[in-house]
């Protein structure tokens, strides 16, 4: 990012667990893992987590830590058909614990009927 944008045009860690515009700079890094297990064939449950790192010479958006964010989560199978999964995370950040409620999935599921 150059120049001088409004705070919400700069980038930010994006991870469950952290507010958005939470942490932001000229320039963000940042990964994300989750394992999915299916435990019946409807129903699945899942581990993530993740870690930013925040970059920039603006001392009023940069941290100096690094930015580390994880939780459990359940999905169901709502249709079946459409891979239609609903689902519910926990996540938590550096400062608190957030709930996220998820209609659908980054990939689709394969499975024998």
């Amino acid at each position: 990012m150059d120049g001088r944008p409004p705070f919400y045009a700069y980038p930010w860690v994006s991870l469950r667990g952290i507010p958005a515009l939470r942490y932001q700079g000229k320039s963000i890094g940042m990964v994300e893992a989750e394992l999915r297990w299916n435990i019946l064939p409807r129903w699945a449950v899942l581990g993530f987590a993740g870690a930013g790192k925040v970059y920039g010479d603006d001392a009023a958006l940069e941290t100096q830590d690094d930015i580390v964010a994880g939780g459990i989560g359940g999905r169901y199978l709502f249709m079946p058909d459409e891979g239609l999964w609903l689902g519910v995370d926990l996540a938590r950040g550096p400062e608190d614990a957030y709930v996220y409620i998820t209609v659908g999935h980054a990939c689709r599921t394969w499975h024998h009927r």
